[in-house]
């Protein structure tokens, strides 16, 4: 019995890739969130055909339950398969190749895994974006992360007020002083209802006078 690349269910129901059929190779998912997820990887199987992108993908839509549910699982580990390959393009220098991977992750993958691995990949392309001087890509994937925290733990909790504090000084960083004030203004709302907070809460408040 085959298995899908993807998450490894086996099940006789599988759908070939169809661009595999052009280069005699078989390849088998379980569903399109399958196919999609390994695609980043999956790819590079095609590179002896001529305009391949990720319109290319082809999987019948008539797919068992069980298998079908086993999708969300498959996302996940794809997802931290990319995310390994992503840091390990980081460690050898190939930065745009590392972040291509890390987008195509978040593309892919933002519906289907938890927020772990969406920090971990968040924190990974703010890493790159920040080698890069990429400003614009560091203030959207920490305003991503952010909204996660803040479903995560609610609006009144430390970590909130910290890293909404780092998002205004990114925006500092590119002249945007308005939009840095409002940040640090919601930061220093939650530091003066923190007990201990006290010097963070006198630290924001100059940093917001610094920026009107």
């Amino acid at each position: 019995m085959r298995a899908c690349k993807a998450c490894g269910v086996s099940s006789e129901r599988l759908s070939k890739c169809a661009k595999c059929k052009e280069i005699d190779v078989s390849t088998y998912y379980c569903s399109k969130d399958c196919q999609r997820a390994d695609w980043a990887i999956h790819k590079n199987t095609h590179a002896q055909v001529r305009d391949t992108d990720s319109q290319s993908i082809d999987v019948a839509d008539s797919l068992s339950p069980d298998t079908e549910s086993s999708s969300s699982q498959g996302a996940l580990r794809i997802t931290e398969e990319i995310f390994h390959q992503a840091r390990m393009a980081q460690v050898n220098g190939r930065i745009e190749e590392a972040l291509e991977l890390c987008k195509s992750a978040k593309s892919t993958m933002n519906q289907q895994v938890d927020g772990a691995i969406l920090d971990k990949i968040d924190d990974l392309i703010i890493s790159l974006s920040m080698q890069t001087s990429r400003k614009e890509d560091e203030l959207i994937y920490r305003r991503g992360k952010l909204s996660r925290t803040i479903r995560r733990l609610g609006c009144q909790h430390r970590q909130v007020a910290e890293e909404t504090a780092i998002l205004a000084a990114c925006c500092q960083s590119t002249g945007q002083l308005t939009l840095a004030a409002d940040y640090l203004a919601r930061a220093l709302s939650i530091y003066e209802h923190l007990p201990g907070c006290e010097h963070l809460a006198a630290q924001t408040e100059a940093h917001i006078a610094h920026c009107l």
